[in-house]
Order: C-alpha cells, then structure tokens, then sequence
C-alpha cells in the first residue's frame, strides 16, 4: 500500500467523532502526491516538501503520536526545505497495517504525561501548556508554605512571658479599670508550683482565708503573705495562646484567685519601703504619731473629691491601720492616738477590694473636734463611696439621672478611648458641648480615688427592657457578664467589684444595709456578685433578711 495511502488511513480511523463529522464537510482535498513518493519530482523538491509547501497538514492531534508521524516526521529547514528526522518510515509503520493503539491511564497519570511532554518544547500551545504547568507548580509550593506557615504559628505557644530558665513570669492581663496582675514570677524552689511540663498549668484550690490574707497588703510581711498565695494564680493572667494558661479550664478557681488578689493587683507598684506617710509597706513595729491638725480637712469631701487628696490623706492615715494587729500585721508601741484617726480615715481604709469603698457609719459621733489652733472643725461630711452607691444601684435606676450627677466628679475615672456607655449617657444628659468627659483626662490609675465611684460601673451596664414598642425606658443593671467567673479569670475582678458595691451589704457580713441607707435594695439582683464571696454561701431568703 502506498504511504500516502496509509497516512490518509491512519487518520482517517484515529480522529475523534468530532472531526470525523468536520470531514463531512465540503474542504478542499489535499493536494496529490506524486507518482513517486519517496524520490524527486520534476523540479528537484521532495514529495514532502510539496505537502508542506501546498499547506500538508499540522495536525496538533499526533503530537503525542509515536515519532514517524504528525509535525515530529519532519521539520522545515531555514533554507525553507523540509528535511526527515533519522528514523525511518518503516519504523513507524504499524505491523500488519494496523492502525495506533493509544492506551487511556488513569486521569492523574495521564494529566502528568500531558504536562511533562508538553513542557519539552515551545511553539504554539505547547507554550502555553507549560506556562499552566509553571502556573500550577508555583501555586502548589505557595499553598504548602502557607499551610507550614499557619502550623507553626499554632504549634508555638503565643506568649512571651515563658522565662529563659522555665518560669513564667506574670503576665498583665487588663480590664476596663485598667487593673493587672503585677505580682512576682513564681518561685520555683518554694515548693508550690503548678507544673509547667503539662499543657495546661495545674492550679491549686485557693485557700479558704485567702481573701483575709490578701486584707493585709500594706504591710510588708502581708504582702509577701499574699504575694505568695497569689503567684500560684499567675497562669490565669497568661493568654489562652500559651500552654500555660488556666484561665479557661480553671475558670471559678482563677475567679477567686483574681478576687482576693485585686487589691494587691491594683497598689503591685507601691513601693516596699514603708513608714508614716510612704505609700510603701508598713514595717512590724510603726510608731502612730499624733494627728495632724489639719488631718480633718486633709480628709474631708473636699479633699477626696481630687485623686491628689485622697493618696494625700489615705497616706497620712495608712500607720493607723497598726491599730488593728487583728487585720494587719504591724503593731504599735502606742496605740493611744487610735482613735482620732479613726473616724476620719474611714474613708480611705484598706481591705481586699482595695481602698475608697463604702463604709458603715461608726457607733461614735461624726463629728470630729481640734483644740490645736484654738478652732473646732465642722462635723465630717458623708464618706463619698456611701453617697455614690445610694444614688447608683439597681433599685436607682429609673431613671439614672440621679447616678449621672453623683458620678460628674469622677468622671476622669472613665475617660477612655473607647465610646463607653456611660459617655453616651452623659451626652444625652449634658449635651455633647457641655460633657465633662470630653476635655479630661483620665485620672483611671488612681485605683483609691475611683473607686470612690465605684458604682458609677452601672452605667456601663444597664439594659433596656422596656421593649420596642414602649415609649419609655426600663433599665436594669447587668450584673451577670462583669462576674462571670471567665470574665474575672481573664481580666480581673475590679469591673465585678464595682458594680457589686451596694450589694456589699449583702454578702460580707460586715454591716446591714439599713447601715448605709440600702434598705430598699434587693440583694436578689446581684446574686451574681456571689462570684466575690466563694465563702459566703447565701441563699435568697439569707440575701433577703440581709437587705431587711
């Protein structure tokens, strides 16, 4: 049979269905070859010359066709004549005149056929095959890099608080009061540690009295007392991110760590030295002078209305709290002048929750005299934290007009970056012109002085029950996401103090709230605060009778 004739052959039974109904079509035939194929025509060219020159045929289907057939047979010189690879035509005739057997793959290892015999060479869509090829190369290795990328960034840690030597150093978690964790790293040789080697830190249960230990804060035995108790709770201020943490496993443990811990959290930068007047821890043995003659007026309203007074008078009477070797541990070598400080420093007295809460009126008068100078002072105002907390509780908020008054003068504690609601409160109230938020700077770190105010948290957490077809407002506070024991756990327990203020009356046990003129409230809507008393295990009827 002649080649041309199986040529035509071949074709014409390998070509898909499509372009078997193409050859249906009226095409112009292919130019005939010679009568002798294999020599010289007349004009001296091949007869594959003649083929390529008349238009022959590039079909791009026999590219993976064995050599001997499609454009690999031949290539065109740059003198414009074809010439014929080294094989020979018999080579690449099939046995017997059978037509190509082409053997289908599966699609990945045909896919990989395609694109590695595709990149061999450029000229048509041969290039653009392999530039896909590139393509998907480049995006395959870019996907493994990210996804390493994204496994190391989980496999590490997420924290930098893991010392060199293996101990973790505190961490400062913050709230919205700004208070943190600034106690010691734990130490490693005392004995009680949580192990380091687990994935999460094994925290101990807190001790029974561990909010009575941490009362004692501004001496220097109590706060090392205290330091030592609260170390072992350093894992809840760590980021979830760091093996470490405890915070979410051990939730209601960190809770009460956190709550007894707040005091020494919020004054962790007093500084150890101690004595009458420092801010510092106060030695074993303090020697309580005389009262100042101006010690009425450096505590008077007045005075604690600014955070300077108040670290001016909470300084001058910190000595005093030796008279109570009881709560603290100092003594005095003489303890007559205990009581003109008594009443007077009342307002700026000490105890886990810090400093500047409300306090019970004590069964001696109010009034407070000075023979010094010749003059008598006027009878002691109310203690400022007593005044904020009748006006801002949960009993008092409808409307909070009242609350938004009381809380102007310490404002400064609630300045912020970000729009609280109690500066949107205090727009609606004053007017944007008008608000003393807006001008101020924050005075947050004077952890005393605001917590005066204390109660003024309210206002960042009432909620409308009102409904949306009611013309008018309800409000009641929100006491249960400040304390919930996760939130506390993670970011201190000072927001949950705050607004628990007037239910202090409730849980403590240290006065009724008929003593502070809080009679009327109903220590049921802040059952949450129990978070603050782990000890203190109230029922409603308790809470109730408490409140009467």
């Amino acid at each position: 049979m002649p080649l041309w004739s199986s040529r035509q052959q071949d074709y014409s039974e390998h070509a898909p269905l499509s372009a078997q109904d193409d050859y249906d079509d009226e095409e112009e035939p292919l130019p005939p070859y010679p009568a002798n194929p294999n020599g010289r025509s007349s004009n001296g060219a091949s007869a594959h010359e003649a083929m390529n020159i008349n238009g022959g045929y590039d079909d791009e289907e026999d590219d993976e066709d064995d050599p001997g057939f499609g454009e690999g047979d031949f290539y065109q010189t740059g003198s414009g004549m074809s010439t014929q690879y080294p094989s020979s035509i018999k080579q690449h005739k099939k046995q017997n005149n059978k037509p190509t057997t082409r053997h289908r793959t599966s699609l990945i290892c045909a896919y990989l056929k395609y694109c590695l015999c595709c990149c061999g060479a450029f000229g048509g869509g041969r290039t653009k095959r392999c530039l896909m090829c590139l393509f998907y190369m480049v995006l395959f290795v870019t996907i493994m890099v990210c996804a390493a990328a994204v496994g190391y960034i989980i496999a590490r840690d997420g924290s930098k608080s893991v010392a060199a030597d293996g101990g973790v150093q505190n961490n400062t978690g913050g709230n919205s009061a700004g208070s943190g964790y600034g106690g010691p790293t734990i130490d490693n040789g005392g004995g009680k540690t949580f192990d380091k080697q687990t994935n999460a830190a094994k925290l101990p249960p807190p001790p029974l009295d561990l909010h009575h230990i941490c009362s004692d804060w501004i001496t220097e035995s109590g706060r090392q007392k205290c330091q030592s108790e609260c170390s072992m709770a350093d894992c809840c201020s760590l980021p979830a991110t760091n093996k470490n943490s405890c915070w979410e496993e051990q939730a209601e443990e960190c809770a009460t760590y956190r709550a007894a811990c707040m005091a020494l959290e919020l004054h962790s930068g007093d500084e150890s030295s101690g004595g009458s007047g420092s801010s510092g821890a106060l030695g074993s043995k303090t020697i309580l002078y005389a009262p100042p003659s101006n010690l009425p007026i450096l505590c008077s309203s007045e005075a604690l209305a600014t955070p300077g007074g108040f670290d001016n008078c909470a300084n001058v009477c910190r000595p005093s709290r030796c008279c109570y070797p009881d709560n603290f541990d100092c003594n005095l070598a003489d303890d007559r002048y205990c009581a003109d400080y008594e009443d007077l420093c009342a307002s700026v007295a000490e105890s886990w929750r810090g400093s500047g809460h409300a306090v019970a009126p004590s069964s001696s008068t109010t009034s407070s005299s000075s023979t010094s100078g010749g003059g008598t002072t006027s009878s002691q105002s109310p203690v400022i934290a007593n005044e904020v907390m009748k006006k801002c509780n949960a009993a008092n908020l409808n409307p909070p007009d009242e609350c938004i008054e009381a809380c102007k003068p310490g404002a400064c504690c609630y300045v912020s970056s970000s729009y609280l609601p109690i500066e949107q409160l205090f727009n609606e109230y004053y007017g944007a012109a008008n608000n003393p938020m807006q001008n101020m700077a924050s005075c947050a770190s004077s952890f005393g002085f605001c917590q005066q105010y204390g109660s003024c948290e309210h206002l960042n957490h009432m909620k409308d029950v009102a409904g949306w077809n009611s013309d008018e407002v309800n409000y009641v506070v929100d006491v249960s996401t400040p304390c919930k024991a996760e939130h506390i756990a993670q970011f201190g327990a000072l927001e949950c103090s705050n607004v628990c203020q007037p239910a202090h009356c409730c849980f403590s046990g240290e006065y009724a709230c008929d003593d502070v003129q809080l009679g009327h409230l109903n220590c049921d809507d802040y059952k949450a605060c129990q978070v603050l008393y782990p000890n203190k295990k109230a029922s409603t009827m308790e809470l109730l009778q408490l409140a009467e």
